[in-house]
């Protein structure tokens, strides 16, 4: 059963939609829908019902019904692409629900505790650097930390070239998540994101 919301009819709503956009309102939009319908509602976005979820209530519901299999991926086709046909995050049903429960042991609290403290080590390196600079860090020495951050907490210490290599690999594949076009044709976006993916 889907939330409340206004579906509207096929070509009207995707004209509608278009407009929208282009007219820069969109947050106005979904404003008004959640003051009409609520922080939970449906609403349909390029052909297929979209449910936007605005609280912790909303996330409930949907871990619930995904828990249930009663939900599946949808992702732009680039996403796809780019997370790859193997990615937990391109997964549904039962297939997703096994992969969950094997990776659930490495949330439990014993892990948590020996990623605390590796991250709490990272963190103290890092806040010693910058200090001891005296410079002003910019918001790309916050981006390499957070990457430091997950390798740590994944792998233990990771080399610092591996980390330069890592995340600048990382930003080329993250530049496909929005390119426009949604077959890799070479030079793209698309392509230098699925090159740095593989890399």
């Amino acid at each position: 059963k889907l939330p409340p919301g206004y579906l509207g009819f096929p070509v009207y709503r995707e004209i509608k939609l278009l407009r929208t956009i282009t007219s820069g309102g969109i947050q106005h939009a979904l404003s008004n829908a959640r003051r009409n319908y609520g922080t939970l509602f449906a609403q349909s976005f390029l052909g297929g019902v979209n449910i936007v979820l605005g609280g912790q209530d909303d996330l409930m519901w949907l871990f619930n019904n995904d828990r249930k299999a009663l939900t599946e991926i949808a992702w732009p086709p680039n996403i796809a692409m780019l997370l790859g046909p193997g990615a937990v995050a391109n997964q549904s049903g039962k297939y997703h629900r096994t992969l969950r429960r094997l990776m659930e042991p490495y949330f439990a609290p014993k892990f948590v505790t020996n990623y605390l403290s590796s991250m709490d080590r990272t963190t103290m390196e890092e806040l010693d650097r910058w200090s001891s600079s005296g410079e002003f860090q910019s918001s790309e020495v916050f981006k390499m930390y957070a990457l430091k951050l997950f390798y740590a907490s994944s792998f233990g210490r990771v080399d610092e070239d591996v980390i330069v290599t890592l995340h600048d690999n990382f930003k080329i594949w993250l530049g496909g998540f929005i390119a426009v076009t949604i077959k890799r044709i070479p030079g793209t976006a698309i392509d230098e994101g699925m090159k740095a993916r593989d890399r």
